[in-house]
C-alpha cells in the first residue's frame, strides 16, 4: 500500500516538475516588445474641447489619420509620433490554422515592434505597409472615430480597422485607441 502512494506521488511530482519547466519555457521563448500590456478603453482619458464644431473636429482627426497612413504606406516611422503615449493597440491576428489570437500593446512596445518590422531600406509603396479605404469619421463621446477597411498586400488580406482619435491641448491628433486585423500564413 505504501508503495503505491510513493508511486502515485512521484508520478504528481514527475508532472509537477514538467509543467513548471514548459510554464518556465514558454515565459522566456515569447518575444514581448511591451512590458505593459494594453489595459484596454485608454479612450476614457481622452476629452475634447467644449462647445467645438463637430464637423471641423471630424476634418481634423481625419486629416490628421490621412497623414498617419500617408508616412505609414511609405514606412516612414514618423507616423509612430501619431500614437498618444497613453495609447491601447489591439492587433487582432487571424492564424494559419484559422484560430484567431487578440495581442495587447501599449504605445512604447507597439512603436518597438513597429521599428522592429521596418525595413532596413528606403522603398516606397512597400507591400508590407497598409492601405486603408471606405474610411469614415464620427464622432462619439469625447473622441473621433476613424473607421474602414485595412488591406496589407504581402497578407493577401482585407480586414476592419477601427481607431479613436483625440485632440491634444496644443490641437494636435493623436490615436489613443486602435484595432487592427492581420492574416498570419504558414511560411
Amino acid at each position: 500500500m505504501l508503495q503505491l502512494h510513493l508511486l502515485h506521488f512521484r508520478s504528481i511530482f514527475v508532472w509537477a516538475i514538467m509543467f513548471s519547466i514548459l510554464t518556465g519555457w514558454l515565459i522566456v521563448s515569447a518575444h514581448r516588445f511591451d512590458d505593459d500590456a494594453a489595459a484596454g478603453m485608454s479612450t476614457q482619458q481622452a476629452a475634447l474641447p467644449a462647445g467645438a464644431d463637430p464637423a471641423a473636429l471630424e476634418r481634423g482627426a481625419l486629416a490628421a489619420f490621412e497623414d498617419f497612413a500617408r508616412l505609414q504606406s511609405r514606412w516612414d516611422l514618423g507616423f509612430l509620433a501619431y500614437y498618444h503615449p497613453q495609447a491601447a493597440i489591439h492587433l487582432h491576428r487571424i492564424l494559419p490554422d484559422g484560430r484567431a489570437e487578440t495581442i495587447e500593446y501599449r504605445t512604447r512596445g507597439w512603436k518597438n515592434l513597429q521599428k522592429h518590422w521596418a525595413p532596413s531600406s528606403d522603398r516606397e509603396d512597400s507591400p508590407d505597409t497598409p492601405a486603408y479605404n471606405g474610411i469614415r469619421t464620427r464622432l462619439e463621446g469625447n473622441l473621433v472615430i476613424v473607421e474602414g477597411r485595412r488591406h496589407v498586400e504581402s497578407e493577401n488580406h482585407t480586414g476592419p480597422y477601427k481607431a479613436a482619435l483625440v485632440q491634444t491641448p496644443d490641437g494636435e491628433w493623436r490615436i489613443i485607441e486602435e484595432w487592427i486585423e492581420s492574416q498570419l500564413h504558414a511560411d
